[in-house]
């Protein structure tokens, strides 16, 4: 996952919270969460206020999409379903699939434009080049985590009793389970 500042000053600069703005896109792998804290130490801005991220990614590892979002949590991240449209003070949709939820979960306050795409799918890992479902044990784990972040663990049940495709949320299912608000756009 790649993690960038992003001027906020304009319409958005203080519409989510006026931290910092992070934008941070690509897959989460094992190093993300190692990779984040070194870019907020890094970067002084990121620790005088709650930083905004906007986050855009297809998933990837699960535990460090959970690893991630505790960090998000521990530093009062407001996490946001979008992207900063490149050179204007406005955001544009973006994506949220997979582990990026679980990532998403970590934000002390959760957004969605109602515009972006985020879904879920069956935990599996790869085992010799084909796919192991998980038999319950991580689930069981992930469950918890959700509770913790004061998401509903329906909606790692709803995952799990779909098939290993990609189930799409709707904006009332975002809101059911407790994972964002939503909005209609950046104002």
């Amino acid at each position: 996952m790649n993690f960038r500042i992003v001027p906020a000053s304009g319409s958005f600069g203080c519409l989510f919270g006026c931290g910092p703005a992070i934008e941070a896109d690509g897959e989460i792998t094992d190093s993300t969460p190692d990779e984040f804290s070194a870019f907020m130490r890094a970067n002084a801005a990121t620790r005088r206020a709650r930083p905004i991220v906007f986050i855009d990614s297809q998933g990837g590892k699960i535990a460090a999409g959970m690893a991630l979002g505790r960090l998000f949590r521990k530093a009062g991240v407001t996490t946001i379903v979008a992207r900063a449209a490149p050179g204007a003070f406005e955001l544009n949709p973006a994506t949220c699939y997979s582990a990026c939820v679980y990532a998403l979960m970590g934000g002390a306050i959760r957004i969605a434009l109602y515009q972006s795409r985020i879904a879920i799918h069956r935990m599996f890992a790869y085992d010799g080049g084909s796919r192991r479902f998980d038999n319950g044990k991580m689930a069981s784990w992930v469950k918890r985590y959700a509770s913790l972040m004061g998401v509903s663990p329906d909606l790692v049940a709803a995952a799990e009793n779909g098939t290993d495709a990609i189930q799409m949320l709707s904006p009332i299912e975002i809101v059911k389970w407790r994972l964002a608000r939503i909005e209609d756009s950046a104002r």
